[in-house]
């Protein structure tokens, strides 16, 4: 998980935000209750390659 409360409250609405600019897809932590609502999730089980293009987009 990635910790974003520094810049939003709704990881929802962040996730959207960074899918409709980079591409990438991130899923928000509301499905993780309350306490997840500032908070995205990666999927890091990939190949190596994608994973490291899927940082440098984050970035």
């Amino acid at each position: 998980m990635v910790d974003c409360h520094k810049i939003c409250d709704d990881s929802k609405l962040l996730a959207n935000f960074i899918r409709k600019h980079t591409g990438l897809y991130l899923s928000d932590g509301a499905a993780y209750g309350e306490n997840g609502k500032s908070f995205l999730r990666m999927n890091i089980a990939c190949p190596n390659s994608r994973l490291l293009d899927g940082l440098r987009r984050l970035k």
